[in-house]
């Protein structure tokens, strides 16, 4: 017996009509089982409130199969045989029309294909959870009745619409309840995670973040299938699997997973998931914030595929790296790849941000302090980012910024591999990988006698240099595709697509912020677009960009060729200026952004009569009129 009839026949001869088979069938998908109950018991109470008609309501599934009615038998004699609403089993019909085009549809009489409905009228109304269908809900009464189709119509799409606020406050409540057991389940020291009925991602601790290799914000809101190669979804059932082995999609072996399901009056949530790497016996040395891998990085670029070569090939070297390149082209990401792919992937990754702390705490941050170092000191002190590195890689990022009087103790500590607390007296041996990464030149700031020409030599041992957005153009509709996609399905606008004009502007566009300006340039226009991104949808500065190299233009005539500079002049004056708006004047991060030194910019300022955008000019008079700086 078929689901479908199983349901109708069920309805008919019982006191109440129940939809257990909608939560019990294994031919159900999670979703469908979780929502369309909901669907079916919102529905049953508001359909008691009908006075308006006497025609019979159901209820189907996404495929057109009955799941639930008020009267089976009514159902089973007016369409004898036939339980799928399709339009490719039932003929025309309301409810496979409103399946098909996923809107409300009203088919009276010989519209009908089938005999049985040609004195019929049949009115569908789909029902769509986050975009997605998960079913209809049809009427079927005799045209003799005659009925008022806009007074039912208008009934149902109430109830539907009534319904759904149900169901989304329900998952909203299921969701409550299963994040306060996550947090009840809680143990640090385990991998853990829990996802509801439908297989989304609802909540997941910092170890599972790092065990399946991607940022939290990614994890949460999507498919546990997508991170888990054995296809958790087939696991779960209602009683606990305890001791199970698993792979990541990215290859890892997990061990001793528990997975429990989540009930609450005896109506499955979700399942909590527990597991633990194998092989791993310090949990600490896995809390690392490193997610990226080489396969993470997107791009076919020449440059780009020449760098992870190099970067492939030196991941287990314990010598000092430098990584070079403008600011938001993706330093972090090539430093995360190379601790993940080195021998050292099992320690402890430890990133500073060498701009981000003030100069007063760098040294309590990179060597810590002893107990009683100074007033408020924790007992016992803290260890500082050295140790904390220990066995693992240490990441200095933005090693340009390190306070000058701080650099010869950086220096000692690099070289002796041993560093002393503020306030002790014993050395701490620290054995750690030191990956350096700037945007800034260092051999310029050496030469301005802002970096330590002894520490630069020391971390210049292996030198990578990140190319910058503007340098690799053939990549820009490769990671375009990719932001839009991630973006559209974060914010719920699946199936959004780029035209080519919109591509073609990023194309052309500089990047002074590369891939980050990139990446928040899409995630921009995805929230504002509807069905398709477009120009209109783009700042002002890139539209702008592309018309103005229109007007430029690639062709001229030789009695145009002496001109060619201008349009050149222009635009660098334009690039500039606009550097300095968008930092306010700073000098150093406007520099940086442009990826020339201070100097040249110092002097381009001057060239083009810029100095009135630099912050605190009147400060910079000198530098500006002193080319040498």
């Amino acid at each position: 017996m078929t689901r479908s009839k199983h349901s109708i026949e069920k309805a008919s001869r019982t006191p109440e009509n129940h939809y257990d088979d909608i939560t019990k069938n294994p031919d159900n998908e999670s979703t469908e089982r979780v929502e369309l109950s909901y669907l079916v018991e919102g529905l049953r109470d508001i359909l008691r409130l009908n006075v308006f008609f006497s025609g019979t309501v159901f209820v189907c599934d996404e495929k057109g199969g009955i799941v639930f009615t008020e009267d089976g038998q009514k159902l089973l004699r007016a369409v004898p045989g036939h339980q799928c609403w399709l339009e490719q089993s039932m003929g025309t019909n309301a409810i496979g029309r409103a399946i098909r085009e996923l809107q409300t549809t009203v088919i009276t009489g010989k519209k009908h294909q089938k005999s049985e409905l040609r004195d019929a009228v049949t009115i569908g109304v789909p029902v769509l959870i986050d975009n997605r269908l998960i079913g209809c809900v049809g009427f079927l009464d005799s045209v003799g009745n005659r009925v008022d189709i806009g007074l039912v119509e208008k009934f149902i799409e109430s109830a539907v619409f009534a319904t759904k606020k149900i169901i989304e406050a329900r998952k909203k409540v299921d969701e409550v309840f299963l994040l306060k057991n996550f947090l009840n389940d809680y143990d640090e020291n385990s991998a853990a995670m829990v996802w509801n009925a439908n297989g989304t991602i609802c909540q997941i601790n910092k170890l599972a973040e790092i065990m399946l290799g991607m940022p939290r914000e990614e994890l949460i809101g999507s498919h546990i299938d997508d991170y888990l190669d054995d296809h958790c979804t087939r696991l779960m059932v209602e009683t606990a699997l305890r001791n199970v082995t698993l792979h990541t999609s990215r290859g890892d072996t997990i061990v001793n997973a528990f997975i429990r399901p989540q009930l609450f009056n005896a109506r499955l949530l979700g399942w909590s998931f527990s597991f633990e790497p194998a092989g791993s016996k310090d949990v600490s040395a896995l809390t690392s914030p490193c997610h990226y891998e080489f396969s993470n990085i997107i791009g076919k670029n020449k440059d780009l595929i020449r760098l992870l070569k190099t970067a492939r090939r030196i991941a287990d070297s314990p010598s000092n790296i430098l990584v070079s390149g403008e600011s938001g082209t993706g330093k972090e990401l090539v430093v995360q790849a190379i601790h993940r792919a080195g021998s050292r992937c099992r320690g402890p990754f430890v990133p500073i941000n060498c701009s981000a702390i003030p100069k007063e705490l760098m040294e309590t941050e990179l060597f810590g302090y002893a107990e009683g170092a100074f007033t408020g000191a924790k007992k016992g002190g803290v260890a500082g980012k050295f140790v904390q590195a220990n066995g693992g890689t240490l990441f200095l990022d933005e090693i340009g910024d390190m306070p000058y009087d701080l650099q010869p103790k950086l220096l000692r500590a690099i070289q002796e591999r041993q560093v002393i607390p503020i306030g002790g007296n014993k050395s701490i041996p620290i054995d750690i990988r030191l990956i350096c990464a700037s945007n800034q030149d260092l051999e310029q700031l050496v030469a301005e006698n802002r970096f330590r020409a002894d520490l630069y030599y020391r971390l210049n041992v292996i030198t990578l240099q990140v190319p910058a957005l503007r340098e690799r153009k053939d990549d820009i509709p490769i990671l375009a595709d990719y932001f839009i996609d991630r973006y559209s399905r974060r914010l719920n606008k699946p199936g959004l697509k780029a035209d080519q004009q919109f591509i073609d502007y990023l194309a052309d566009y500089s990047w002074p912020g590369n891939v980050r300006e990139l990446e928040n340039i899409i995630e921009r226009a995805v929230n504002l677009a509807n069905e398709t991104l477009t120009p209109e949808l783009l700042p002002s500065e890139i539209r702008n960009f592309h018309q103005e190299k229109d007007q430029s233009g690639p062709d001229h005539d030789d009695s145009d060729a002496r001109n060619d500079v201008v349009p050149m002049a222009v635009m660098e004056k334009q690039l500039i200026q606009k550097a300095l708006i968008r930092f306010e004047g700073n000098i150093s991060q406007a520099s940086s952004a442009l990826g020339i030194g201070r100097t040249t910019l110092y002097r381009k300022i001057k060239k083009f009569g810029l100095t009135g955008y630099v912050r605190n000019a009147d400060e910079h008079s000198d530098d500006i009129k002193n080319d040498t700086y």
